[in-house]
């Protein structure tokens, strides 16, 4: 008898793996010693429910705050009714309990169920980041007292503040969901010989700042030519400006960097924002072709991002089936009527148009080391009044 007994119950709990209710919980950062509130959420388009229970499983250094009855301090929102919701201390967590007498359902298919505060421990270090979880949630529904299970949901937590110092080191993986105040922030690479590299950064740099160690520049345009005029593009050439002056943006796949002199360099930067690990793009076209420049602090494993292209010995090439890439770089991807390239190069320019040099009115004689460009990436053989770029620098045409 006792075995068909829990038989039935079992089968009264149904999953809703398939479907599209869910419980939704923000992601939270509390400061050191301090409090934050937690905002508990239910999408619920397929049923209507009437109660619930579930248990939040908390990590080491965070618990919940209590009222002046000795239990949590629970805010109800309107979506409730008559129901009662309460909760109790478990060991390593808190468990919660919603009813109702007449069995009114919770209004509304989404929007805050409930909300409360959690505090963390003083002495969790600044920038820590640790996963709460909501479990065991079951609700009854509405139609007919049927119990479904809902899938557990993470909460987030970061313990905020201003951490004293960090440091991070080129190619190990970065992840971090939420930015932090850092006093001290180390970046350290080994740069291997001088050559340019790409470059993704998750804090900003003043240019300026290591500008005795490094030269920076970033993308400006992607100019495609068809040189013997039968319709395909033979040659991709990267417009790279150097970067004098300003900063290093943070989560920016554009910027490529050059050690002055090879070896193990670092960049140090104070009280700055360490920001969230994000994989940006950003995406350059012309007519046919998307050229989109990928970020990643992760890095990629081989074959994981087939016919990329990256830095490499000083100039962008298309990796093989077999290479992988580090983190804090960007990869770029190809795409289009012109992905088919044949040639790749790179023309480096000075970002302000300062100290120009008079072009003379004769023909002038183009050889393959010192080609005139106009402002749009197209080769010209005639300058007639206007800017151009010549062996990487801008010079003016009166």
């Amino acid at each position: 008898m006792k075995k068909k007994v829990l038989t039935l119950l079992s089968a009264l709990v149904v999953t809703l793996a398939a479907q599209a209710d869910n419980l939704v919980v923000n992601s939270v950062t509390v400061q050191q010693g301090g409090k934050a509130t937690v905002e508990v959420g239910l999408n619920n388009p397929d049923n209507a429910f009437t109660a619930f229970q579930m248990a939040l499983q908390l990590p080491a250094g965070v618990s919940g705050v209590a009222g002046t009855n000795g239990r949590l301090a629970i805010q109800k929102s309107a979506r409730f009714d008559d129901h009662s919701l309460s909760s109790s201390f478990v060991e390593g967590g808190i468990q919660f309990t919603c009813l109702s007498m007449t069995s009114a359902p919770i209004s509304g298919n989404a929007g805050t169920l409930f909300s409360f505060e959690i505090q963390a421990d003083a002495s969790l270090p600044v920038g820590t980041e640790l996963t709460a979880k909501f479990t065991e949630i079951l609700f009854t529904r509405a139609a007919s007292a049927q119990e479904v299970e809902l899938s557990d949901v993470a909460l987030k937590i970061t313990v905020g503040g201003v951490s004293s110092s960090m440091t991070l080191v080129d190619g190990q993986p970065f992840a971090r969901d939420n930015d932090v105040q850092v006093q001290e922030l180390t970046y350290t690479r080994n740069f291997r010989n001088t050559n340019w590299q790409a470059l993704y950064l998750p804090f900003e740099v003043n240019v300026e700042d290591i500008a005795d160690d490094f030269e920076v520049a970033y993308i400006n345009a992607v100019h495609q030519y068809d040189d013997d005029g039968n319709g395909e593009v033979d040659r991709t050439t990267l417009e790279w400006f150097y970067q004098r002056r300003g900063v290093v943006r943070a989560n920016d796949p554009t910027y490529i960097i050059r050690a002055k002199t090879a070896g193990e360099k670092t960049i140090k930067v104070s009280n700055v924002t360490l920001k969230a690990a994000v994989a940006k793009e950003f995406t350059m076209s012309n007519r046919s072709t998307f050229f989109t420049f990928c970020g990643t602090y992760s890095g990629i494993a081989a074959g994981a991002v087939p016919g990329f292209w990256a830095y490499s010995g000083g100039t962008v090439k298309q990796a093989s089936a077999t290479a992988s890439l580090g983190s804090f770089r960007w990869y770029l991807l190809i795409n289009g009527r012109g992905a088919e390239v044949k040639k790749m190069e790179s023309v480096f320019v000075d970002g302000e148009v300062t100290g120009v040099e008079e072009v003379s009115g004769a023909k002038i004689q183009v050889s393959g080391d010192a080609p005139l460009f106009n402002l749009t990436g197209r080769r010209v053989e005639r300058a007639t009044k206007g800017i151009y770029i010549m062996n990487g620098k801008k010079v003016l045409k009166k």
